[in-house]
């Protein structure tokens, strides 16, 4: 069978086979993911992206804080920024596992700039790990 065709056996496609197929029950209503990244935090300039979904870069622009670029822009400035825990990079030239946490400093509908941190401190990541939602 062709993909149009098995496209077209989807339609139309209601909002209860949709929430059904995301395991997503009530009435509350369901948000997507806008933009989320997995990139290499310890650059200088350009970092490393490995993986990614509507995010054209990711540079750290000072020590620690990253301007990471939308390749469609957000629909408006409101938007949330969540972040995994990464990979710590310590001043001895280690990666440990803890909790760092992304900051945001700047949300603008084409990118958010923000800064890792460790028990206040900024400091390097060795994965950064970011999702959007809106």
């Amino acid at each position: 069978m062709s993909k149009a065709r098995d496209i077209a056996d989807l339609l139309p496609i209601q909002s209860s086979d949709i929430k059904s197929a995301l395991n997503a029950s009530g009435s509350a209503k369901i948000y997507a993911c806008r933009a989320w990244v997995q990139a290499d935090g310890l650059c200088d300039g350009t970092c490393t992206i490995r993986g990614s979904g509507n995010i054209t870069s990711v540079v750290e622009d000072d020590t620690a804080r990253y301007t990471i670029s939308f390749d469609d822009d957000m629909p408006h400035n409101n938007y949330c920024v969540t972040q995994a825990a990464g990979r710590l990079y310590n001043t001895t030239g280690g990666e440990e596992d803890d909790n760092v946490n992304f900051n945001p400093l700047t949300y603008n509908v084409g990118y958010v700039r923000g800064y890792t941190s460790y028990t206040d401190s900024k400091t390097k990541v060795a994965n950064l790990n970011i999702a959007i939602f809106c």
